[in-house]
């Protein structure tokens, strides 16, 4: 059964471009505003490059590709002319310091949280409104045709980078995107559709298990296509589909150019395609379109992959849970509206016209934190946390920065003194029987028409992500304070916060049911013996549930329930990170989670839906 037409019109329409400008346009202001960080600006040109450049772009592509190019210094290449090559090296420093520039100003715009320092460029993270951006940081490189002995001569533009493995990577992307639009006109309009049509195909292999993403990269698909005769398109999506299959598949590939005609698309460098892996992906794709019927009903690939072990099958491999639809749907909500904001401003008015000597004048931030902040809260009667933090003296960590280490005595002692001052304040306010020290917290006990506190009171901590330089003074504000054994705990509250509301937003609203879900959950295996209650806090709880893609979240309770477990039955935590995304969720420090705390958690959750009913 080959391919329906319908299916093959669907490949063939382009994704909606209209969210570009608001991503790309982002990105540009961070790096050429006035306060931007980057001095080179006067030597930079950023532009589009990939499938929205290109107008190949799926509904599937999520992520807009842009170039930040330097244009001074240069890489070279003289073909032909012997005897003028360069030393590299200190074309490899300067875009390492034009890269790490990049890096700075576009965290200091879009928040370290929002920005991740990947090996093949920097990802700016989706926000509401604006899709995610790939930067890739790059230095013009120029293919010379003619050289004068004056320095001039000419070249064509295009753009080079040093992978991890230290070879050079040269690319050409505004000729590939000037010849795949000449190309375009000369087929009627149809090469840019054959495009996507093929690249549509390759999505769906590969979300069947038929194929490797790796295998078969979308821009060596572009080029492939690229170099099918102008002839073989048109007529219709099935007409241009076989003919362009067939023309491939007798076609001498070895003889294939990039889309840019600069340089072989088939070989072992490092921006060429195998042909072993060209041959098989026209192999699958005319098995694609003799066997539709019968490859149709395949489980998708990230399904698949997301079930213990990897394997298809198992205890989460129904569409649904045991536990009944309405109870999820209890547990996902909160049972009335937050009576901590009320409470917050008492206390920001009581700390703020103290008149104790230590506290009065002194910079002091009063903030809510934890599920009341955060919109995860089981009941409107939970205890609520509350944040106080002196903003002078401050806790610093350099990081990579220095190797210099802080004398903490003196902050530990002052953070002691504001600490006593905040518990007299509140004894004052609440009578000294309901306030009580606790390691990490004084705990205000509830009473009539109050929820109980727990009140955290540490300094103000700086993350340094600069200090000083091209970059300037910049740094992420966290909160800092000591244990009795004398341990320091830094914590982000407030990026903690803002990462979960991004998250929500990302995963339209589903992100805190969820998280509100599973805490119910482990409220009822504490219940019946199936968990420790101390085995599984609120915070990491949120946390483990942050690291889990957006795709798994939604449709019902049971669904999201479902995907998220076996997603986490397959997935390697030793990678996970705090909500903060500064900490690493797992490790041995004060503030962090133990692997097998988690697995023992999913054990219980595994337990719980076994023995549901029983």
């Amino acid at each position: 059964m080959p391919i329906p037409d319908p299916q093959l019109d669907q490949w063939s329409r382009q994704g909606d471009p209209a969210a570009v400008p608001a991503a790309s346009e982002s990105v540009r202001e961070a790096l050429t505003a006035e306060d931007s960080s980057l001095v080179w600006e006067a030597k930079m040109e950023i532009f589009l490059q990939g499938s929205y450049a290109n107008g190949t772009n799926l509904s599937a592509d999520g992520n807009v590709d842009m170039a930040v190019m330097l244009t001074s210094p240069f890489s070279q290449d003289f073909g032909f002319m012997a005897g003028m090559g360069s030393d590299t090296s200190q074309l490899q420093s300067a875009l390492a310091d034009f890269r790490l520039s990049v890096l700075g100003s576009l965290r200091a715009r879009f928040g370290l949280a929002n920005v991740e320092d990947r090996p093949e460029c920097l990802f700016v993270a989706p926000r509401t409104g604006r899709l995610g951006v790939n930067v890739h940081v790059v230095l013009q490189h120029r293919l010379y045709t003619s050289f004068s002995g004056t320095g001039g001569g000419d070249f064509l533009e295009g753009i080079t980078y040093w992978g991890p493995d230290g070879r050079q990577v040269v690319g050409y992307p505004k000729s590939h995107c000037a010849r795949g639009a000449a190309k375009d006109a000369a087929t009627r309009g149809w090469f840019k559709s054959a495009v996507r049509m093929f690249k549509n195909a390759r999505l769906w292999m590969v979300n069947q298990s038929m194929l490797e993403a790796a295998a078969a990269h979308p821009y060596f698909v572009e080029c492939l296509i690229y170099n099918v005769p102008d002839q073989f398109f048109g007529g219709s999506c099935r007409d241009c589909f076989i003919a362009i299959v067939n023309w491939l598949g007798k076609a001498n590939l070895q003889g294939c150019k990039v889309q840019s005609g600069e340089g072989l698309l088939l070989g072992s460098g490092a921006s060429q395609w195998a042909e072993a892996d060209a041959r098989a992906f026209l192999q699958l794709l005319t098995r694609l379109w003799n066997e539709w019927g019968a490859i149709r009903p395949g489980r998708p690939a990230a399904e698949a992959a997301a079930a213990p072990g990897g394997q298809a099958g198992g205890p989460w491999s129904a569409p649904t849970v045991p536990i009944p639809e309405e109870q999820l749907q209890v547990w996902s909500r909160a049972d009335a509206a937050s009576p901590a904001p009320g409470l917050l401003a008492d206390l920001q008015t009581l700390l703020g016209s103290d008149s104790q000597s230590w506290i009065r004048g002194a910079p002091i931030e009063v903030l809510l934190h934890g599920s009341h902040r955060n919109g995860t809260y089981l009941a409107a009667s939970a205890d609520a946390d509350i944040a106080i933090a002196l903003g002078c003296p401050w806790s610093q960590d350099f990081g990579l920065l220095s190797t210099a280490k802080l004398e903490t005595r003196q902050l530990r002692s002052a953070w002691s003194d504001f600490r006593s001052s905040v518990a007299d304040t509140l004894r004052a306010k609440y009578g000294s029987s309901a306030v009580t020290e606790h390691a990490k917290c004084l705990r205000v006990a509830p009473a009539p028409g109050r929820i109980g506190l727990d009140v955290c009171v540490g300094l103000q901590h700086r993350l340094y992500l600069s200090y000083g330089g091209l970059l300037g003074l910049r740094y992420l504000e966290g909160l800092a304070f000591w244990t009795p054994d004398g341990s320091q705990i830094v914590s982000y509250p407030k990026l903690h916060s803002e990462n979960g509301e991004a998250k929500d937003s990302a995963t339209r609203g589903w992100f805190r049911p969820m998280v509100r879900v599973f805490k119910n959950a482990r409220a009822l295996m504490s219940a019946r013996g199936l968990l420790p209650a101390r085995d599984a806090p609120s915070y990491f709880l949120e946390s483990l549930f942050y690291n889990v893609p957006n795709q798994y979240f939604g449709g019902s309770c049971q669904k999201s329930f479902a995907a998220v477990m076996r997603w986490l039955a397959a997935a390697r935590v030793d990678g996970f990170k705090g909500q903060d995304e500064v900490t690493p969720l797992f490790g041995t420090g004060p503030a962090q989670w133990s692997e097998a705390g988690a697995r023992n958690f999913l054990k219980a959750l595994e337990s719980l839906c076994a023995t549901w009913g029983a």
